[in-house]
């Protein structure tokens, strides 16, 4: 499996990387082996339109998607909070699935 010895710091080095290359700015990012935080500000799906419900889940699908692919597993993503529906950034808590 491609991130069967990865370390948290390196989960978290090759995810923050992988936002980076499409401009997503990581303002926090806390990992555990369940459970991760993600502040995102940037976002290509939010930035600059309004809505009133979280546009943001191709994001936090992609967010998933890499901690199970480096953690294995399988994540679920939930935007708490989205730039778009006014907040000041774009946060996911992806928890793995029981």
């Amino acid at each position: 499996m491609i991130g069967e010895n990865l370390t948290q710091d390196d989960t978290k080095t090759c995810i923050i990387a992988a936002l980076q290359a499409y401009n997503q700015k990581v303002i926090e990012f806390n990992l555990e082996d369940n459970f991760a935080l993600i502040k995102i500000d940037n976002s290509i799906f939010a930035d600059g339109i309004t809505s009133k419900k979280p546009v943001c889940l191709p994001l936090g699908g992609s967010l998933a998607g890499m901690m199970e692919t480096f953690m294995g597993g399988s994540f679920e993503p939930k935007e708490i909070e989205c730039k778009a529906c006014g907040g000041q950034y774009c946060v996911f808590e992806i928890k793995r699935k029981s």
